[in-house]
């Protein structure tokens, strides 16, 4: 999965996203949509929920439904979220 152009802001110890992702399979693009969330600093955990916005063909049928995500983030010495990594799941139904 691919995230970009996220949107990032620290408030009161979290770090609230707001993303679009894709997930792909070499240069296609299989799925995209977007989602929104928090990464919690206190215990490395993130949470985030969105929607499936586009589809190649034979995936077209999950288009609008509802995407979720969550995991763990290991910060790598760095206070800059773009330089964590996060390892977890994601749903879409």
């Amino acid at each position: 999965m691919y995230w970009y152009q996220p949107i990032i802001e620290y408030k009161k110890g979290n770090v609230y996203f707001f993303e679009n992702w894709e997930i792909k399979d070499g240069d296609t693009v299989i799925l995209s949509g977007y989602d929104e969330g928090v990464t919690r600093i206190k215990n490395g955990k993130f949470i985030g929920n969105g929607k499936v916005t586009d589809a190649i063909p034979e995936y077209m049928h999950l288009i609008g439904l509802k995407e979720h995500c969550e995991g763990t983030v290991y910060y790598n010495d760095s206070p800059d979220p773009m330089d964590w990594t996060f390892t977890g799941t994601i749903q879409i139904n």
